[in-house]
């Protein structure tokens, strides 16, 4: 796409990881020879650490990543699958050059659908207009609710075995 006559704008097709020649050309059949050159990366997803955090978003998740070079802005995709629910990019910031971090947002889960206990959303990386799929999947938690306690009270010296009634308890948290 010409911009101006000292600037140029195209999309890079998919190719493998490497670098490549870039050349110009008025009528594609002379091009130029400056040794210009693109390189592609093999930047993947490969953990996110933690693996899930709450329904209401803040936690700071890092991302590992194959090795990449660095770019002025850097993103994380939290995808919710094929639903109305979309998705949400929030700004990341690069860590190393394995390493990547961002805040994750918090789910917009319809308030019907609280009385689950997880859901998934896959995160994706992006930079510049090109976006990394991934299959690495983060998983919101919803918090348990306690909705009564039996008894209510007890003496002071403890000892007193004390029943919690409620939603969305699970087996393996710590009590």
């Amino acid at each position: 796409v010409f911009i101006s006559t000292r600037e140029i704008a195209c999309y890079a097709p998919e190719m493998e990881a490497g670098v490549a020649s870039l050349e110009i050309s008025h009528n594609l059949a002379d091009f130029t020879s400056d040794g210009a050159t693109f390189t592609y990366m093999s930047m993947r997803v490969l953990a996110v650490e933690p693996p899930s955090g709450p329904i209401h978003g803040g936690t700071i998740v890092q991302l590992r990543t194959s090795p990449f070079r660095a770019t002025d802005e850097v993103y994380c995709t939290f995808s919710f699958g094929e639903t109305s629910l979309g998705e949400i990019v929030v700004h990341a910031e690069v860590l190393s050059l394995r390493a990547l971090a961002c805040r994750a947002p918090p789910h917009p889960l319809p308030e019907p659908l609280r009385l689950q206990t997880a859901v998934e959303a896959t995160v994706h990386v992006s930079f510049h207009e090109a976006r990394l799929h991934s299959a690495i999947v983060y998983t919101y938690v919803v918090p348990p609710a306690a909705l009564s306690v039996v008894p209510d009270s007890g003496p002071l010296g403890g000892g007193t075995t004390i029943t919690i009634h409620g939603r969305r308890f699970a087996q393996a948290a710590p009590l």
